[in-house]
């Protein structure tokens, strides 16, 4: 999880965290600033801001997969 924030904020691309904040899950599309003392910082897209997570209520990371609303039929 850790080595994909890095990754993301060395070569620049927006990921996708799980996160917990008081009981509640967030699905929050991130664009990671920095990774310092346990905190990751980054531009939310959600929140069109720049936002503080911390690293141990990340829950899960993935890569952010552009979504398409179209059908292809073959």
């Amino acid at each position: 999880m850790e080595k994909l924030l890095r990754r993301a904020m060395t070569d620049g691309f927006p990921v996708e965290i799980i996160y917990m904040k008081k009981n509640e899950f967030s699905k929050r599309t991130i664009f990671v600033k920095d990774i310092q003392n346990g905190y990751v910082k980054a531009f939310c897209f959600q929140k069109q801001q720049i936002r503080v997570f911390r690293f141990d209520s990340i829950l899960a990371v993935f890569p952010f997969q552009k979504r398409s609303n179209s059908v292809h039929y073959a």
